[in-house]
């Protein structure tokens, strides 16, 4: 095999990730809230809303379990060892008061071999996105913000999000709030929309960079 078929064949593995299926970003419309997007993290987790003395606590946790770091829509890496947690906070009257969030765990295919902070941040702003009529998903949407992990190696600085979506998500936390019960669990999905690592980007462009300068050895050794 050729220098330039060699390289193009680990650019081909690098940016096709572990082979994981493409993932679909639901089209949410939250006043205050960024859109989700690329890159993100995807989680399984499990919701629960509970009283907290007389407020109101959601938390969504998973741990062990295999999850997916969603570069773009065609390349995805598999993340293990995960530790997903988010907990905000709701006064009595269900107004949103503060939370933060953690991701933690490994992503081998990006060089992160030991279990680490992939993304941690405080949550700032809440809301709800629910329209019975267009066939969405009902998402509960969380701005992210004091952005700190292995995801801020290239971060702009703006906010970024945290979607909680399933059907019956929100029928959950108004059963609870209705008095049917103090507390309430439900499995759901978690997609962290993070900035793109500028490692990932450095390696992308060392290989094409080694590529061009084949290709550019090739042209200037042509006969004139």
């Amino acid at each position: 095999m050729s220098r330039t078929l060699l390289v193009m064949a680990l650019l081909f593995t690098l940016f096709t990730g572990n082979a994981l299926a493409s993932s679909t970003v639901p089209d949410w419309n939250i006043s205050g809230i960024p859109d989700a997007g690329f890159p993100h993290f995807e989680d399984s987790v499990k919701v629960t809303f509970a009283r907290s003395g007389s407020n109101w606590k959601l938390t969504a946790n998973e741990r062990s379990g295999t999850h997916r770091f969603q570069l773009s829509p065609a390349e995805a890496y598999k993340v293990t060892n995960v530790d997903f947690s988010l907990e905000a906070l709701f006064d009595r009257n269900l107004r949103f008061t503060g939370g933060e969030l953690e991701i933690e765990g490994k992503i081998t295919g990006l060089g992160v071999n030991t279990k680490t902070t992939l993304w941690e941040a405080n949550l700032t702003d809440f809301g709800v996105d629910y329209n019975p009529f267009d066939g969405s998903p009902i998402a509960l949407g969380f701005e992210t913000d004091d952005h700190a992990g292995w995801a801020t190696l290239f971060d702009s600085g703006m906010p970024e999000s945290v979607y909680l979506f399933t059907p019956s998500l929100w029928t959950l936390v108004l059963n609870v709030a209705a008095g049917n019960g103090t507390s309430a669990s439900i499995n759901a999905t978690a997609l962290t929309t993070v900035p793109v690592p500028a490692a990932v980007w450095l390696l992308g462009s060392g290989l094409m960079a080694l590529l061009g300068g084949r290709r550019r050895n090739t042209v200037s050794a042509a006969p004139a």
